[in-house]
């Protein structure tokens, strides 16, 4: 049998079971490492958290809110309406009597001997000429026939249609004051618009699109426009040094005379709609007011009317959303 010899050292002594002992530097590198792992681990822990509550800040979980169904056709809605049309016939809140909304209901139930029946009280708003009102007719399920006779009462509103003149306009920048040649367009407009010319109208708007055609009110050529107050719009180029902008919405008030018999002037625009019976103008009666909010481009500049619509609606106006077919 062969035998290997035996590693020894430079004095003979047996070195093959001893092992070499590590660096005493790299020793100590591992010590190190081997106690950074758990601060390590904590700052990677922390850093991640910092990350899902930036997160969930800036995308918050949707909350489960259970949304109550509004019912809008509720059982006995059709009856109610025409029961009480065939009540209001007997004018018991005078004559002329309406139904112009219908407002809600509130659900209950009804003893009939033995028998629960659910039942349905419908309010309704009525126009009269005893003034306005509001009508509780109630309506069994099982029958679709009146729980007793409507019941009502008198609305509260007010007897006159006096605005207010506290003209605020929320999100916009400072007050506009409307210079002589922009108060005579956005005069002409008023007048164009409750006139009868759809050519003047449509000159006086400059819409870029030569093919619209905007159509007037046919209500009066002698109405009279003023201006009213004015503020810049917070959109389009605005100045933030001057708190100012290339956009400003105006209220413009339009008179209507109580003499409206003036007639179209437009072939286009002639047509039965625009005639009573005996052939005169359609118009009002009596002397009222329109008010309008105008939005205007360049209104510092070379002022042009890019959009119209009800008091308090002028932050919100589109320009050239009054083209036909999208008003």
């Amino acid at each position: 049998m062969v035998r290997k010899d035996k590693k020894t050292d430079d004095h003979g002594w047996d070195v093959g079971g001893r092992r070499r002992e590590e660096d005493p530097d790299i020793q100590f590198l591992r010590l190190k490492a081997r106690k950074a792992r758990p601060a390590k681990a904590l700052l990677w822990a922390i850093l991640v958290a910092l990350l899902i509550v930036i997160y969930l800040l800036q995308n918050p979980v949707a909350q489960n809110v259970d949304i109550p169904a509004v019912n809008y056709n509720p059982a006995g809605k059709q009856a109610a309406y025409k029961l009480t049309e065939i009540w209001l016939k007997d004018n018991p809140l005078g004559k002329n009597a309406v139904i112009t909304s219908w407002d809600g209901y509130k659900e209950t139930t009804y003893k009939d001997g033995d028998k629960t029946i659910p039942v349905y009280r419908h309010d309704l708003t009525v126009e009269s000429s005893l003034g306005w009102w509001t009508v509780h007719t109630t309506i069994r399920t099982d029958s679709n026939s009146l729980l007793g006779y409507p019941s009502a009462s008198r609305k509260g509103l007010p007897n006159n249609a006096t605005p207010n003149d506290n003209i605020v306009w929320p999100g916009t920048l400072s007050d506009a004051t409307a210079s002589d040649a922009l108060a005579r367009l956005l005069s002409q407009w008023g007048q164009a618009y409750v006139g009868h010319d759809a050519d003047m109208l449509t000159t006086i708007v400059k819409d870029p699109d030569t093919k619209i055609k905007y159509k007037p009110l046919r209500l009066s050529d002698k109405a009279q426009a003023t201006v009213d107050k004015g503020r810049y719009l917070n959109r389009g180029n605005v100045d933030k040094d001057e708190n100012t902008s290339n956009r400003a919405v105006f209220r413009v008030n339009i008179e209507l005379p109580e003499d409206q018999t003036a007639t179209s002037t437009d072939p286009d625009l002639q047509s039965d709609a625009d005639t009573d019976s005996d052939g005169s103008d359609r118009g009002a009666t009596d002397s009222s007011t329109l008010s309008y909010d105008v939005v205007v481009a360049d209104p510092d500049g070379s002022p042009s009317i890019v959009a119209w619509g009800a008091p308090g609606d002028g932050p919100n106006l589109k320009d050239y959303q009054n083209r036909k077919g999208r008003q």
